[in-house]
């Protein structure tokens, strides 16, 4: 089985079959098709695109869920840590950040929430 393109191991694979049902992880599929071999930087930008349209209880999970991978010994090294710390950078949340045209559902597994997490796990996890 394939884990995408250039990932160091297959860690966001292991999480998103933990974490998702086979309809999340047939959306994943299709994401990783899309964009697993675009560069960093491309990747960035459309992390802080959907950063902007995003509900702030949404971005607070996402921030959150960064917090909680990097605490993960044995699979996170300094590259990644750093890495890591790039995207809570992006993903910060305080009152100013609060965007009053941001998606309001607040649903983690919305399309824009799972393309969010394939972005940053990707990001965080190849070569």
């Amino acid at each position: 089985m394939s884990y995408g393109y250039g990932y160091d191991n297959n860690i966001p694979t292991l999480i998103n079959k933990s974490l998702l049902e086979d309809e999340q992880l047939k959306k994943v599929d299709k994401l990783k098709k899309e964009y697993n071999n675009k560069p960093d930087r491309y990747l960035y930008r459309e992390i802080v695109k959907l950063r902007d349209n995003m509900d702030l209880e949404l971005r607070k999970q996402h921030y959150n869920n960064l917090v909680q991978l990097e605490k993960m010994e044995g699979f996170v090294d300094d590259n990644i840590r750093r890495k890591i710390n790039r995207l809570k950078g992006l993903l910060e949340v305080n009152e100013k950040s609060s965007n009053s045209k941001a998606e309001s559902d607040g649903n983690y597994f919305s399309e824009s929430s799972l393309l969010l997490w394939h972005l940053s796990t990707t990001f965080l996890f190849r070569k």
